[in-house]
């Protein structure tokens, strides 16, 4: 109850904000879809132990086999000189330095990840690291149904495989994510989605743009790229060989 109380709250507070509600995407039970749950929260642990453990690979695997997600990553977020950025779900932070150094030396990057540990390695990584534009990455934990950036702050954002928006049917903390996303955007910004379909397990590349367009989002490019390329930086990920659609997808949406 107190959980189904906290997302009340918040959906409320997105009606205000906003003139109208997010849609209701689910249609699982809560109890059994929630990281709340026994169930979700030991899954929950298993899938932060094997990022854990795997990062130091995955990262490395990124840095050579990554060049086309990287290049048309940044033609598409467009980045110049004293803009705002935000690079969310960072991770091992593959994305972050790149996007410091495009948004100039007037920029800011907010490398965010709802994982402690993710933010522990990326700060260790930037100090240990001599790059254009480390010194204007700012780190920061946030929960999972909130960004916590100031409103309409945001010239331009980044979510790279973060899965959960390639599914029909969302969290509720999703659901609220993808909202905060939009509002902390400023009017005209854009939001650029870079997912690998091979590891959205079960997702579908329709389902991206029904959740991102439901969230209040405006649709203005979308594309497949690497398609029949094996992605081996994830290869530690997949589940089956069933599962794997090896081609990735590029949208661009921007908040009206």
């Amino acid at each position: 109850m107190a959980f189904l109380a906290r997302t009340l709250l918040a959906t409320g507070g997105l009606l205000l904000l906003t003139g109208r509600p997010p849609p209701v995407a689910w249609e699982q039970p809560l109890a059994e879809t929630t990281p709340e749950s026994e169930r979700g929260a030991e899954l929950w642990q298993q899938v932060k132990r094997t990022q854990v453990e795997h990062r130091p690979y995955t990262l490395a695997h990124q840095l050579f086999s990554r060049g086309e997600d990287l290049q048309l990553t940044l033609d598409a977020m467009d980045l110049r000189d004293g803009m705002v950025v935000a690079d969310i779900g960072c991770g091992a932070g593959f994305f972050t330095t790149f996007l410091a150094q495009a948004a100039g030396p007037s920029g800011l990057v907010y490398a965010t990840d709802i994982q402690a540990d993710s933010i522990e390695f990326l700060d260790e990584r930037l100090q240990q690291t001599e790059c254009e534009g480390c010194a204007r990455i700012v780190t920061r934990i946030n929960p999972l149904d909130d960004l916590q950036l100031p409103a309409a702050s945001l010239d331009a954002a980044l979510m790279a495989n973060l899965d959960f928006y390639a599914h029909e049917h969302m969290l509720p903390e999703n659901i609220l994510m993808l909202w905060s996303t939009q509002l902390a955007l400023k009017p005209g910004g854009r939001l650029v989605v870079v997912q690998d379909m091979d590891i959205a397990v079960g997702g579908d590349e329709r389902h991206i743009v029904t959740n991102f367009e439901s969230a209040g989002l405006v649709l203005q490019h979308g594309q497949r790229f690497s398609e029949n390329v094996h992605n081996v930086s994830y290869a530690w990920y997949r589940w089956s060989d069933e599962d794997q659609r090896a081609y990735s997808v590029l949208y661009v949406f921007t908040r009206p």
